[in-house]
């Protein structure tokens, strides 16, 4: 190994707040992250959460089945469509 050559580093990140050092630029943000946040508070983190928004019900207007999320009403009512090219579209489809 005698070629003279200098052995590359890997290159730190350092945190100019608290000084650690990090493999990567990534690293070193999600780092930076937890400086902005109050620290040993789990009641004021817990309220500057938001709050969960209310369930939203997705109904047919077919049959009047519930669903919980639009896209599984969307999948729902390609049958109705499938069914009333077929000519059976008063009947239920669940």
């Amino acid at each position: 190994m005698g070629g003279g050559e200098p052995v590359a580093r890997p290159r730190a990140f350092e945190c100019k707040t608290c000084n650690r050092q990090f493999p990567s630029f990534q690293a070193l943000g999600g780092h930076r992250a937890s400086h902005k946040r109050p620290r040993g508070d789990p009641i004021s983190e817990q309220a500057s959460a938001p709050a969960p928004a209310p369930a939203r019900r997705h109904g047919c207007t077919v049959c009047g089945v519930e669903f919980a999320l639009g896209q599984a009403l969307g999948g729902h009512m390609r049958r109705h469509r499938a069914h009333e090219q077929e000519g059976s579209a008063h009947e239920p489809v669940v």
